[in-house]
């Protein structure tokens, strides 16, 4: 794993995880579905293929323990996604982690600032999306930007 940003944070895992991810790609989705079967079988996944959808299902009452957002999204980009899921207040804490095929450092430190907790490039490896997941529920203490290389 490598590092641009060093922001260590720990988040203790609910017992049943809801995560809610935010991805437009249909193939991503299922991927990150069985990686997250591996990680935690009793977890709950919420899906939404853009920000309008996400935040919808929010504002019906959807409460995920964590939030995966795409960054390049149709309708809506994950960034603004972002800052838009942030300013609900029950929300606020909750980590939002970006989720993204994107390794721009620029995109890492501008995500930071509105309020990410993870800067997540797709790892290529089922198993290695699996590990990842896996400490984030945990509490693991890892870096921000999280980068698998092979």
């Amino acid at each position: 794993m490598s590092a641009y940003i060093k922001n260590y944070h720990i988040y203790p895992m609910a017992k049943y995880p809801t995560l809610l991810l935010i991805d437009d790609d249909e193939d991503d989705r299922d991927i990150f579905a069985i990686a997250l079967k591996t990680a935690e079988p009793d977890a709950k996944l919420i899906t939404s293929a853009n920000g309008p959808d996400a935040l919808e299902k929010l504002a019906e009452g959807a409460q995920p323990d964590f939030i995966f957002i795409d960054l390049n999204m149709p309708y809506m980009q994950g960034g603004k996604c972002l800052e838009e899921i942030k300013k609900i207040d029950r929300l606020k804490d909750i980590p939002a982690i970006i989720y993204t095929t994107s390794s721009s450092k620029q995109d890492a430190e501008d995500t930071l600032k509105a309020g990410a907790s993870y800067f997540l490039v797709k790892p290529t490896s089922l198993s290695a999306l699996s590990d990842i997941l896996s400490d984030i529920m945990t509490g693991k203490a890892i870096e921000y930007f999280i980068e698998v290389t092979a």
